[in-house]
């Protein structure tokens, strides 16, 4: 059994950890930028300079060919940073390879598949080549004989994305954390994930001090354990993954949420005394309808919220969860008068 005094120390250590993997993972200065180079589109002729011809809509919309030994792009890039370039090409025969340069300076090679199916592939431009305006690639094609069928062209200042904008995977760009926000942070977490523990603890019920161990292990560590995970994959690995604020308390909200849950579902019939009184499986089966319309008016307002954050995409799915609960409390409600009639 852990006393109060050690069980205040193990949570405000892990408050610290909470605010180093913040400052470490979260970047709150990172904008996200994408060019993509529409072929079938007539504005794409001011990025394709010599060596290319154009396909016919009819035959092959949003397609273009290099022809000859090289073929040449110029893009216009708004800031010096690191950037990824990748182009979507069908090569014609196996063995064929280019190289591409970036203001003359060689950033990588590609070679085709056994098939001659469309592929992708991707090039660091690095922000020691690219520069901010006009910058020039040129693609060499090692079999001039053979040309190369292009069907997108595309530039971005990171490697990957999640759908929903939240998550960033970006190239090697280590970032100098000021001690004193990182002491700050530290100092943040810690207050906060205690004055987490026990807010929380007065809304979803005491367990009892007997299980903190267990309650530790399932409200903290998964989320705790998992921001390690892409803290150690950015150190490992020549990119860096990133997370945005909201992805970041969202977790940690959600996953103390759904471990405190478990913890009560695994311990209720040991703690009915210490439970609240609508925790207890007599009132909640008394008041389940009341609970699904609550629930579905919080989803509601939360999809307001989010349209006028602009996220329609997560609106909607909220949406649909938010109706499925009031299909619920319908359906059980229709229940509840078959069986009183």
């Amino acid at each position: 059994m852990f006393k109060p005094g050690w069980r205040f120390c193990i949570l405000a250590a892990c408050g610290i950890l909470y605010g180093i993997l913040y400052q470490s993972i979260v970047y709150r200065d990172f904008k996200p930028l994408s060019l993509n180079i529409d072929l079938g589109n007539l504005e794409s002729s001011k990025f394709l300079g010599e060596g290319w011809q154009t396909i016919s809509r009819k035959e092959q919309p949003g397609h273009v060919y290099s022809q000859g030994k090289e073929s040449n792009l110029n893009i216009q890039l708004p800031e010096e940073t690191n950037w990824t370039l990748r182009l979507k090409l069908q090569f014609a025969k196996s063995g064929q390879k280019i190289k591409v340069y970036a203001n003359k300076i060689f950033i990588g090679e590609g070679r085709s598949y056994e098939g001659k199916g469309i592929g992708r592939w991707y090039f660091t431009l690095p922000k020691e080549v690219a520069v901010q305006g006009l910058n020039k690639i040129r693609i060499e094609n090692s079999d001039p004989s053979s040309k190369i069928l292009y069907e997108g062209i595309s530039l971005k200042n990171y490697r990957g994305a999640l759908e929903s904008k939240g998550a960033f995977i970006l190239f090697d760009s280590p970032r100098h954390i000021k001690f004193g926000k990182l002491l700050l942070a530290m100092l943040i977490g810690g207050a906060l994930i205690i004055l987490i523990d026990t807010g929380m603890t007065k809304i979803l019920g005491v367990i009892g001090e007997g299980i903190f161990k267990k309650d530790f292990l399932l409200t903290y560590v998964p989320f705790l354990s998992f921001l390690f995970l892409l803290y150690i994959g950015s150190l490992v690995s020549p990119y860096q993954i990133i997370i945005s604020k909201g992805y970041f308390w969202v977790g940690l909200i959600l996953f103390y949420i759904l471990g405190r849950l478990i913890l009560i579902a695994l311990y209720i019939s040991k703690a009915k005394e210490t439970l609240p009184l609508y925790l207890r499986p007599e009132y909640i089966r008394a008041h389940l309808v009341n609970w699904l319309v609550c629930a579905f008016i919080l989803l509601i307002a939360l999809c307001a919220v989010l349209i006028i954050c602009k996220e329609k995409k997560a609106a909607n799915y909220v949406a649909i969860a938010a109706y499925l609960l009031l299909s619920c409390g319908i359906v059980v409600r229709l229940f509840e008068l078959k069986k009183a009639s």
